[in-house]
């Protein structure tokens, strides 16, 4: 075994130590990468704002490379290293070649490398060397210093994501330790989450509620009530202290105050509610007391957290609990008898509603006084109470008397308004976010329908050259830009404008009552010649113009979303058109999104016309030049616009669904076409099938009840298939992926990972998906002859991957010199036009025939 195989295998065999903790781990890699590298000392650095922080190091004798150290960026060989994709190498005896100012170190010669995460700089990679060497740092192999850079890489992230799941583990426990029951139901009412309050106050565990109907929770025939009340949170209103009485596990009933909130989507639509339920039988049991009998009244006045009070209508006069007197701020002497004695205390603003509250009930009309309002106490300061109360009444049926409480609810208001400015507000900037540009949005296209002459635009901001300023300063300095950007938004708009952050560097703006095109055109001209101007960041100056997208409610719009989506395609036309400018969403664009709009209708119907048909792409061992297998892709010949390629038409059926059912028919199709050429050709007894499976067919609930039903109508053999599924899927397990692909690989089909390479951050944690094939991103292949970084990722992706068992396909390879350079890296298998295009089943079938007679790989 050569000296580069055995450096290959000390890396991937430190990275793979399971118990080694992270800075151990850096270490070994580092002192793996000095004496490969015939350097002194190794440091990995994360760039933080102007500075950087060393995370690890590797170095003899006295330590001046401490991990939590920090120095300056600026004039350092580490900041020229930052800024550029290639390996730096500088070979010199100059006196400026210490990292530090104010240390009198100095070093000879010197090795760098950016360290990237999700394609953001990170920090960096680099050796250090204190006397000469033989030969220059140039001669040092590129490949393996690239390799030793993703696998720290892959580390670094794989810390990062932990630290990440600890987060939400911390929020999770914030829910999980309320004192309130909480619970989450879908719209269909079934159990999503249960929290441990939720099994004291049910005596329903976990377990035995997640996946069951919330009916489960009320008395036989008593959960009709709750069907409006979930109207309204589909509809997005939130309801609040609605009492009920709750079913426990053991059969007993329970008194509960319940308040609904509506949980949306990242599309902005509800999909199901939480339900904060607390236990309130020790109240409604106070309650009755007070209306049965003077003696109970006065025992829950003096054992009650709740203020009570008892209001003699003939004598107009009320008896407060001392509890009451001190919610509203008093010492229990300083409040009279009399009714204005509460009332005059109650803001201004919530009178009415009070007063309107308590007259409905004295007549009858509703069956308690419920009525939430402010108090001012006498220091000054505002309360929120919430009031209830029962009437007594004589044998006319006329109110003598109303008996009730008065709860402090300042705390849960201000809870809620927290709650609501959280999930309605960008946490950076404090502008709306999309949610609620998107309700405000569809308040004013209600107004613009229903008063004459109202008008409104909205304009859709994306800033440009942001992320090459989050790239060359770090993100510190990319989220101060957003501030900045945010603050001059405020400056400029009027105050019943609105401006919100929808994500990333794209904002909206909401102007109300403009006096049409032209006014929007001002504030935008106002807008750009504000961003044309530099930002002054802690001594950076950086200019980050912007690109606008303007419409107006003039057009047929009937949804905020089109708006929004309208704005944006302008936006998109002004970066377009050179940046630094507006367009105005016109009738030429109209016309694109209505071509769209008709392929999403016209792609419905492809199938049943027979315009959509599967083609066939030969997988050919590169080994031996014999074919493997194919891959099926699905074709669409429109009759009226020819050939449309699945980059067009694949991304509208993932965002309109169809994508499942053309998934399904092409599943169909292949599986059946295989078998086929199985019975007419001996020579395909061997061959494979690769079929392409969407996200969306993925997350189906019956998702490998369907395949099995597949393979078992078509007869074919599940070993036989390969089911790919992107990269991009796979990584995002957020969703509990990895035990569906469990499921669907117990079925026999093999799984492969497709556009492999698309992220560098597989390589950390492929060993944790359930994964057989690699096929790694044509783009790998495009660019590995001119950039020897790309040569080093692919052959790291194939080392590790061979080492956890997982054969590696390349796709789009066009030359014999491509095919050539993946034979050296040892690739399994290949895919592309240097073999053929993909096919119709009739020619496929003659190349299988003539399949006999191995391709030829080498000229």
């Amino acid at each position: 075994m050569n000296e580069h195989h055995i450096f290959l295998e000390s890396v991937y065999r430190t990275a793979c130590e399971r118990g080694a903790g992270f800075e151990q781990q850096l270490q070994a890699l580092l002192k793996i990468g000095c004496d490969r590298f015939g350097m002194d000392i190794g440091v990995v650095t994360r760039a933080e704002g102007d500075r950087f922080n060393i995370i690890a190091s590797k170095e003899p004798g006295k330590k001046v490379f401490v991990p939590g150290a920090k120095f300056a960026i600026c004039n350092t060989a580490c900041a020229v290293v930052l800024q550029n994709d290639y390996i730096v190498h500088i070979d010199a005896t100059k006196d400026d070649m210490t990292p530090y100012k104010d240390v009198p170190v100095r070093f000879q010669q010197y090795l760098g490398l950016a360290i990237r995460i999700d394609g953001q700089a990170f920090g960096t990679l680099c050796f250090f060397r204190q006397h000469p060497r033989a030969t220059p740092t140039d001669q040092i192999p590129d490949d393996e210093v690239g390799i030793l850079m993703l696998i720290i890489a892959a580390i670094i992230e794989r810390k990062l994501h932990l630290e990440g799941e600890q987060q939400i583990r911390q929020v999770a426990s914030v829910v999980e330790n309320s004192d309130d029951a909480i619970f989450t139901e879908t719209l269909d009412r079934l159990i999503t989450t249960w929290n441990r309050s939720a099994e004291e106050l049910y005596g329903y565990s976990a377990e035995e509620m997640i996946g069951e109907s919330a009916c489960l929770l009320y008395p036989e025939g008593e959960d009709h009530f709750i069907e409006p009340l979930m109207q309204q949170v589909t509809q997005g209103e939130r309801t609040s202290s609605v009492e009920v009485v709750h079913r426990r596990k053991d059969g007993t009933t329970v008194n509960v105050s319940m308040n609904l909130s509506p949980v949306r989507g990242a599309d902005g639509q509800v999909i199901a509610a939480s339900t904060v339920a607390r236990d309130i039988d020790k109240r409604k049991r106070a309650e009755y007391d007070l209306a049965h009998s003077e003696e109970r009244y006065a025992l829950a006045s003096k054992g009650s957290n709740d203020g009570l009070w008892d209001w003699d209508l003939r004598a107009n006069s009320i008896y407060f609990s001392p509890r009451c007197k001190s919610i509203l701020g008093y010492e229990e002497h300083e409040i009279g008898e009399a009714p204005e004695s509460w009332i005059d205390l109650i803001v201004t603003a919530d009178t009415t509603q009070f007063q309107a509250d308590l007259a409905f009930h004295l007549a009858g009309q509703t069956e308690q006084l419920h009525n939430e309002h402010r108090v001012t106490t006498k220091s000054g300061e505002q309360r929120w109470v919430l009031c209830r109360g029962v009437a007594v009444r004589d044998h006319h049926d006329q109110a003598v008397r109303i008996a009730g409480s008065l709860t402090d609810i300042t705390k849960q208001k201000q809870s809620e308004v927290a709650l609501l400015q959280q999930a309605q507000h960008d946490k950076l900037t404090g502008l709306p976010n999309r949610t609620l540009l998107t309700e405000l949005v569809r308040t004013a296209l209600a107004r613009s329908k229903r008063m004459e002459g109202y008008k409104f635009a909205v304009l859709f901001l994306d800033f440009d050259r942001f992320k090459v300023i989050n790239d060359s300063l770090g993100h510190k300095f990319g989220d101060m830009l957003l501030i900045n950007i945010a603050q001059q938004l405020r400056v400029q708009l009027r105050t019943v404008d609105t401006a919100a952050r929808i994500g990333g560097d794209e904002f909206v703006v909401l102007l109300d009552g403009t006096d049409g095109i032209d006014g929007a055109i001002d504030v935008a001209n106002r807008l750009l010649d504000r961003f044309s101007k530099p930002h002054n960041l802690r001594g950076h100056e950086v200019i980050s113009t912007a690109s606008i997208g303007i419409v107006t409610s003039d057009g047929e719009y009937h949804r905020p979303d089109e708006l929004i989506r309208d704005a944006d395609n302008a936006m998109y036309q002004a970066k377009a058109a050179g940046k630094a400018r507006y367009v105005v969403f016109d009738e030429q664009m109209h016309a694109k999104a209505l071509q769209r709009l008709n392929l999403e209708k016209d792609m419905r119907k492809a199938i049943s016309l027979g315009q959509m048909w599967v083609a066939y792409q030969p997988i050919v061992d590169l080994e031996d030049g014999t074919l493997r297998g194919f891959e099926a892709l699905l074709r669409w010949d429109h009759p009226e616009l020819g050939a449309i390629g699945p980059d067009q038409f694949i991304l509208i059926a993932e965002e309109t669904g169809e994508i499942v059912a053309l998934g399904d028919w092409v599943l169909k199709q292949a599986c059946g076409q295989l078998v086929r050429w199985k019975k007419e050709h001996a020579i395909a007894d061997n061959l494979f099938m690769n079929i392409n499976v969407s996200k969306r067919q993925v997350a189906q609930p019956d998702v490998t009840k369907k395949l099995a039903q597949v393979f078992k109508d078509t007869g074919v053999n599940p070993q036989d298939i390969k089911l790919e599924i992107t990269e991009s899927v796979i990584m995002d397990d957020r969703h509990g992926i990895t035990p569906v692909l469990d499921e669907v690989r117990a079925l026999g089909v093999q799984l492969a990972m497709d556009d492999f390479g698309t992220g560098h951050s597989s390589l950390s944690c492929l060993h944790r998906f359930p994964i057989d094939v690699l096929k790694i991103d044509r783009e790998f292949i495009m660019n590995m002859e001119q950039r020897i970084e790309y040569t080093a990722v692919i052959q790291a992706i194939i080392t590790l991957a061979h080492t956890l068992n997982i054969s590696v396909v390349a796709e789009g390879l066009e030359t014999a010199e491509q095919v050539a350079q993946l034979q050296a890296l040892e690739c399994d298998s290949a895919q592309g036009y240097y073999f053929s295009k993909p096919m119709n089943a009739k020619d496929t079938g003659e190349y299988i025939v003539n399949s006999q007679n191995p391709i030829r790989l080498s000229a």
